[in-house]
């Protein structure tokens, strides 16, 4: 597996990255990494994703013999479903600053409290899915204001296919610039083709 990364001069905090995915078996290439590279570097790894991505990473751990039970149960690989945390901080479909903080900012406080902390985020991808992309930014402009008082390295998960029509084409690039790197795997055709125009023009930063 070969990615491409490449820095973007974003408004960001700490080490804020996003990749797009051609599919769900890609997704679950790059998660499973993440898990292992973080587990191996005895960082404590938060997980907010669907099912489909969080159970098919667990079992491609378990084959490569990750023991992905013991890492749950000794607190160093946590889970939590995005759809349902998601729904804890948005209100009418937007995120709400305060219940974010009150959600996300005490988790994340509580874990980095403990250690090193990476996190991988599937809740944007829910809002992209919906095509709310300014939800979207929004929220990625809370992960951001967040890294400024919390020490902790984010990664977004975003399906390629949400950004097809061209008339999402600026979202995209708002969505970029909310991130330090974006990172693609060079076998998803249609992530590379889309962050390679998404990069190819200058846009104003998203600030929170």
């Amino acid at each position: 597996m070969i990615f491409r990364e490449t820095i973007v001069r974003g408004a960001t905090a700490r080490n804020h990255s996003v990749q797009l995915f051609d599919s769900l078996d890609s997704r679950i290439t790059a998660l499973a990494a993440f898990i292992a590279s973080g587990l191996a570097a005895d960082d404590i790894v938060l997980v907010v994703a669907g099912d489909n991505a969080w159970t098919g990473a667990a079992k491609r751990l378990t084959a490569s013999h990750v023991d992905v039970e013991r890492a749950v149960r000794e607190g160093h690989l946590i889970f939590h479903d995005a759809a349902e945390t998601l729904s804890k901080f948005t209100r009418r479909g937007w995120p709400d600053t305060a219940a974010f903080d009150a959600v996300i900012g005490t988790l994340i406080r509580q874990l980095v409290a403990r250690g090193r902390l990476r996190v991988y985020g599937e809740m944007v991808d829910l809002l992209a899915a919906e095509r709310d992309f300014g939800a979207a930014v929004e929220l990625e402009n809370l992960w951001n204001t967040l890294g400024q008082s919390a020490a902790f390295s984010l990664f977004c998960g975003y399906s390629a296919s949400h950004f097809g029509p061209e008339t999402n084409a600026a979202a995209l690039k708002l969505i970029c610039r909310c991130h330090s790197t974006t990172r693609v795997d060079v076998a998803d055709d249609l992530a590379s083709w889309l962050l390679q125009s998404a990069e190819s023009d200058d846009i104003t930063p998203a600030h929170s």
